[in-house]
């Protein structure tokens, strides 16, 4: 559906181009907002996939810490990118032709809105993996303290069957009374 409003926006735009009195201003806004919004959702998308791929194989706190820095890089880069591509349109000589602008221009919205989009969604994974280690660490710790717990509970066990042959106890019962006598 958002692919197809890009679509939409894009032929309308072709068409205000060839259209003599057209708000070639309006036209070049909707153009911008559509793949604006296309970008932005691919971006977020793409790094959605990333952790997806990345989470498969249960890695440590510290692994994602580590995939988080590489992403985090390569966002910046691609933001130098973009930049370079607004800085690039807006030093295109007046005799540059339309396709060269509207390349420029296409490659600078895309760029950026990308960006947006995976920083908008490497924030929100960020906190996501914060809770999640968190969580695995209070799993591990109450995992830690019935193992503990057990252990001590099997050695508390363990002493009760050695001492036990050691001791020797006799018991007898008279008349409803049971005493018992040890070594």
């Amino acid at each position: 559906m958002l692919d197809q409003s890009a679509r939409e926006t894009v032929a309308q735009y072709m068409t205000a181009l060839q259209t003599e009195g057209a708000d070639m201003d309006h036209e070049a806004a909707k153009l911008k907002d559509a793949m604006h919004r296309a970008s932005y959702i691919y971006g977020r998308y793409w790094v959605l996939s990333e952790l997806r791929e990345h989470m498969d194989d249960k890695p440590s706190a510290v692994s994602s810490e580590l995939w988080m820095q590489e992403k985090v890089s390569e966002v910046q880069s691609d933001a130098r990118l973009a930049d370079n591509h607004w800085t690039q349109l807006a030093n295109l000589p007046d005799e540059a032709s339309l396709t060269e602008r509207l390349s420029k221009f296409e490659a600078a919205v895309v760029g950026g809105a990308r960006v947006q989009g995976v920083v908008d969604e490497l924030t929100l994974i960020d906190q996501n993996l914060a809770s999640y280690y968190q969580g695995r660490s209070e799993e591990r710790a109450n995992r830690s303290r019935i193992f503990a717990a057990i252990g001590s509970a099997l050695m508390q066990s363990s002493r009760q069957a050695t001492i036990a042959p050691s001791v020797r106890t006799r018991c007898s019962t008279y008349g409803g009374v049971t005493n018992c006598t040890s070594n």
